[in-house]
């Protein structure tokens, strides 16, 4: 700093100095003052040449203002006249922003996407989907300080829109729709469980519109065949309907039924598929045990309580059997009256060699029981626990743990209750003796508020389990219906219970068009574990009429199963009533088009209120040849003006 401010005070003396030499007398005026103004910048160029600054100059500049326009170009806004609309709005707007340079019109169109629009022509309003931009895609009109809506505001949004802040928003009021006829068949509903040999009804809700009084014509297929037949009535214009269908007598297991929908002449369909699940109405159950126990007891007790479950004696006849000691060789290999009986081991193990262990104290725990239950947070400990020496049962689904304390105070988890897999079959066990107790317990600690037993909770899993190993059942049905085009095919895939212990299988699948053609052949790795359906995802399909068949090999040979898919056209945008102003009032005020100075009035209002903004430009000064050239060239001049006017 010093050498800078002493080199400065230098050559201002200096500057100071060659001035007054400079305006000495016996010169002209003229001549005096351009010798003072060439020493002067002399002087200056050396001085910035020697501090090097950073100049920055700034002025008041008024920004261009943005208008933005949004259109919605779904299929449903070709019934509002939307054509009409944009042959009004857009020569208007380019009129009034062609004669206003301070402002710029950005045209955007969203559907199943946001993107550029020209305006050259109308828009296509044929997108399958109206889906308002999100926050991030609205980027792109983040500079328009008002935007205008050409919408019907019926959205596919699951969430409210996200608007840009500090931006005006307005919409353009819409004429009245023009209705297409379209119809919708769908469920109302899940069928519940229905006994063997018990009449069941289905309910369906029919939709749609039709410009005459028509019958919409119901047809109720199983396994690819008709089994009923249904006509309702509707009256011309929109119709909404529940229908309740009757359904056939069928055997155990898992049904599948396509109901299809069908407007005579014309070429509407729609179908939607249900699933009916027929169990039995009385399980048979049978009591196997060498000696008499309280656990026996209170289980023949439970089993009597319960409404469908049935004592007999003769486990050929039985659905399930109950073993409370080993079994015998002829009862091991005993599959009952179906060759599916569930067999439940109650204080005992399908094991060579049983260990038993004595605990003080038991906290249970329920993490394989998704079934609603009020059984107590602690339980008495039972007279034993019991686990396998050497063969260890493989668990595929723990119902309930628990952690106890042994008599060296030791803390530990262990498996009470649980399904295994025991030559090849799924088993129940309860791996404790003396857990009669637990049936007083809740009564005892909670005052007896608490009214579930636990050989109830136990007889509830025991049928869970009867149900699903008597299921020999394959099918492969559509999670959802009716079936669109613009989605993907998502099947939930029911396996026979023969497949439920393994962890892998390959399901084939051919999907057939109505003319034979193969139009998806696939192979799919799936986990056939659980009671749950496998969940099975596709490609989506062309609208029309198919022919499905999926394949599985099991233990006893090949599983198969062949049915009928429709696939609609997606009828979302058909099934509009109206413009949805509610929501548009809500974020946007409506623009009246009839108004024929609307568009000089947004473009006024716009170029009125636009910012200024700050611009600056920055200059950095340094040494160079130019400055150099700059220094030489002044003083040539002093040079030439002296030897001009003779001074020297």
């Amino acid at each position: 700093m010093v050498p800078t401010t002493l080199f400065l005070s230098l050559l201002g003396l200096a500057g100071v100095i060659s001035i007054a030499y400079g305006l000495r007398k016996g010169r002209a005026r003229k001549q005096r003052i351009a010798l003072c103004a060439l020493r002067v910048a002399a002087l200056a160029i050396v001085a910035l040449a020697f501090v090097q600054p950073t100049l920055r100059l700034s002025r008041l500049a008024p920004e261009r203002s943005v208008l933005g326009l949004l259109v919605d170009v779904s299929g449903s806004m070709e019934r509002f006249n939307a054509d009409s609309a944009w042959k009004h709005l857009i020569p208007a707007l380019q009129r009034a922003s062609g004669g206003t340079p301070e402002l710029t019109v950005n045209y955007m169109a969203f559907g199943d996407s946001l993107r550029p629009l020209t305006t050259e022509s109308i828009p296509a309003f044929d997108a399958p989907r109206s889906h308002f931009p999100s926050s991030r895609e609205m980027k792109k009109l983040e500079d328009a300080d008002e935007v205008i809506l050409l919408t019907d505001g019926n959205w596919s949004n699951t969430t409210p829109p996200r608007l840009l802040p500090k931006t005006t928003y307005h919409y353009v009021p819409l004429r009245q729709i023009r209705h297409r006829s379209f119809l919708r068949i769908e469920p109302a509903g899940s069928i519940p469980p229905t006994p063997r040999d018990s009449n069941s009804t289905a309910a369906v809700h029919l939709s749609g519109f039709t410009s005459i009084d028509n019958a919409v014509h119901l047809v109720i297929r199983h396994r690819g065949r008709p089994i009923g037949r249904r006509t309702v009535p509707v009256r011309a214009g929109r119709f909404a309907d529940s229908v309740r269908l009757s359904l056939p007598t069928n055997r155990v297991g898992t049904h599948l039924y396509e109901i299809t929908a069908r407007l005579p002449d014309t070429t509407l369909q729609s179908s939607c598929y249900l699933v009916q699940p027929v169990v039995r109405r009385r399980i048979n159950v049978t009591l196997s045990a060498d000696a008499p126990s309280l656990d026996k007891r209170f289980i023949a007790l439970a089993v009597d309580r319960h409404p469908r479950l049935r004592r007999i004696a003769t486990p050929s006849k039985a659905d399930a059997i109950f073993f409370f000691s080993r079994p015998k060789r002829e009862l091991a290999g005993r599959s009952g009256k179906s060759g599916d009986a569930a067999a439940m081991f109650i204080g005992t193990l399908p094991c060579a060699t049983v260990n038993s262990l004595s605990v003080n104290t038991l906290r249970p725990r329920f993490p394989g029981s998704t079934a609603p239950h009020d059984l107590p947070p602690s339980l008495p400990a039972p007279s034993a626990l019991l686990s396998c020496d050497s063969e260890a049962l493989r668990i595929v689904r723990q119902i309930i743990t628990g952690s106890v304390t042994d008599d060296d105070s030791s803390t530990k988890t262990v498996s009470l209750l649980f399904e295994a897999v025991h030559r090849n079959d799924r088993i129940l066990v309860l791996a404790a003796r003396g857990t009669w107790r637990w049936d007083f317990w809740p009564q005892g600690v909670e005052g007896e508020q608490t009214t579930e037993k636990f050989t109830d909770f136990l007889m509830e899993r025991v049928i869970e389990l009867v149900e699903t190993n008597s299921n020999h059942s394959f099918f492969a049905y559509p999670v959802e219906s009716p079936v669109y085009d613009t989605d993907s095919l998502k099947l939930a895939v029911v396996f026979p219970a023969s497949l439920r212990d393994t962890s892998d299988a390959t399901l084939s699948v051919v999907i057939l068009a109505e003319n034979g053609d193969t139009v998806h052949r696939s192979e799919k790795r799936m986990n056939p574990a659980g009671s749950s359906p496998a969940p099975l995802i596709l490609p989506p399909l062309k609208a029309g009429l198919y022919h499905y068949e999926c394949r599985v090999p099991t233990p006893t040979g090949e599983s198969s199963h062949q049915d009928r898919l429709r696939v609609s056209a997606d009828d979302a945008e058909l099934r509009v009533t109206g413009q949805n102003r509610v929501l548009l009032e809500q974020i946007a005020s409506p623009l009246d088009l009839s108004d024929t100075a609307f568009a000089r009035t947004v473009t006024e209002r716009l170029v009125a209120g636009r910012r200024s903004s700050t611009i600056t430009r920055t200059f950095h000064v340094r040494q160079s040849a130019y400055m150099l050239a700059l220094l030489l060239g002044v003083l040539a001049v002093e040079w030439f003006l002296r030897r001009m006017w003779r001074l020297d």
